[in-house]
């Protein structure tokens, strides 16, 4: 009867977490919002219209570093002194009204694609 009564319980937790994680999983690619970099030397924000994954790819091997900070102290880095950087990228989970800072450093705010996808539950 306990082990019944745990297993329902462990179930209806997993059932009213379920959207909780489909967001921990990697973005869909889908409905995606471009953020144009406005800066190659200073952070500039977005604010996050709803859960989802803020990504920054490189398309310039004369990148530095790229990095996104959300204010709660999560934070993806990527950063590369000598080499090819182009092709590189990093992407970070947000949640609804979370602003995001966006550090491109080196080249041309054309050298970068900045993208904010929605969480797959929020389709």
């Amino acid at each position: 009867m306990l082990k019944a009564l745990v297993q329902l319980f462990a179930e209806k937790f997993l059932q009213s977490k379920k959207s909780w994680v489909s967001e921990q999983s990697a973005p869909i690619i889908h409905q995606g919002i471009n953020i144009p970099c406005t800066s190659t030397t200073d952070f500039f924000s977005y604010i996050a219209s709803c859960n989802g994954w803020a990504t920054s790819r490189c398309n310039s091997n004369t990148v530095s570093a790229l990095e996104i900070q959300v204010e709660n102290g999560q934070m993806a880095l990527a950063s590369v002194l000598n080499g090819n950087t182009a092709g590189a990228g990093i992407c970070c989970y947000v949640k609804k009204g979370t602003q995001i800072k966006f550090l491109c450093r080196g080249g041309s705010t054309t050298d970068y694609s900045l993208w904010f996808y929605k969480a797959s539950s929020d389709f």
